[in-house]
């Protein structure tokens, strides 16, 4: 009987000791075997390198000065993991005790894959499972896995979202796609994922295999500043796209529709907040801008003129009339 090859399960985390004792307790569980556990400390200020110790050599800690989240998944990747297999996984998720089983048994029986996504629950801030799946589009899918042959166009249209904690791909794929791009300080999971899957077909698995909270303090928190930052990220990220498209024409216009939209939402908080956050180059916007079509450049220009009480006249009165 061939032996399953190794797994490296890659832990990232940033003074979150207390939710990382149940990231790594869900990582030891995994019924696949064999699996490493590697733990990247991105400069934590906390107990998070004695929490680490409670497990002992369970778990590989390494820890560094504070630079990024994305710029630690690099190194965990190409330096740290020793696996066949990366299955990477945030310090505030949690794994189903199947995730690894599932998504190989996935990848081999379609091992054309690059890319194995499953499906990830929401949990609320104290833990509770919401019943609220990353699906998408995916609607009529109720067995799997499912092969897509499209995979960058899933999930940049999207009709698939991956989320990183529901996912299992082979390093030798993360490395020809060149890992994550360190630019990115929001939806760099998406850009990665997305030229992984230039590569070749993702296999969909329509199963939970994770779990990711909302409700506690993150990056994603839902507030003004993380909104504005995150709609900048979106913004980069289509317009990097824009360029990867190779000539598809309705990808490029589905990714400059997007594009627009997140203009749009920068320019909205932009005028309700009173300012940009500091870590936004408005010379990059102005780039950004120039890679729209002639129609959303001057829908841009036009949004970004009106006044806040005008934005809403014109919203209200555009619902009555598709009533």
């Amino acid at each position: 009987m061939a032996k399953n090859p190794l797994v490296s399960i890659i832990i990232c985390t940033h003074n979150r000791a207390k939710l990382l004792r149940d990231a790594v307790a869900g990582s030891i569980a995994q019924r696949y075997s064999p699996a490493e556990i590697v733990v990247i400390d991105d400069g934590s200020a906390d107990n998070t390198s004695e929490v680490a110790a409670e497990f002992g050599n369970h778990v590989t800690y390494f820890r560094r000065e504070k630079k990024s989240m994305e710029s630690a998944i690099n190194l965990a990747c190409k330096e740290l993991a020793n696996g066949e297999f990366i299955a990477i996984n945030d310090d505030d998720d949690l794994m189903h005790p199947d995730r690894i089983t599932i998504l190989y048994d996935a990848l081999s029986r379609y091992p054309q894959a690059v890319l194995a996504i499953g499906e990830a629950e929401m949990l609320d801030a104290e833990g509770n499972r919401t019943g609220f799946r990353t699906t998408l589009s995916m609607n009529g899918i109720k067995s799997g896995p499912v092969l897509i042959e499209n995979g960058y166009k899933a999930i940049l249209w999207p009709r698939i979202s991956p989320t990183t904690c529901a996912t299992l791909f082979r390093k030798r794929d993360g490395e020809r796609a060149g890992w994550y791009d360190e630019r990115f300080t929001r939806c760099g999971d998406t850009d990665f994922f997305g030229r992984l899957a230039l590569l070749g077909p993702v296999v969909y698995v329509p199963r939970t295999v994770a779990y990711y909270r909302k409700g506690h303090q993150s990056k994603w928190s839902n507030n003004d500043i993380n909104n504005m930052v995150c709609e900048y990220n979106n913004i980069l990220l289509f317009e990097k796209h824009l360029g990867l498209a190779n000539g598809n024409r309705e990808m490029k216009k589905r990714l400059q529709e997007r594009m627009l939209h997140s203009m749009k939402r920068l320019a909205f908080l932009e005028q309700k907040t009173g300012g940009m956050p500091e870590d936004i180059r408005r010379d990059r916007l102005i780039t950004a801008i120039s890679v729209l079509n002639a129609s959303g450049r001057i829908a841009y220009q036009i949004y970004k003129g009106l006044k806040l009480p005008v934005r809403s006249i014109l919203k209200k009165a555009f619902w009555q009339l598709s009533a």
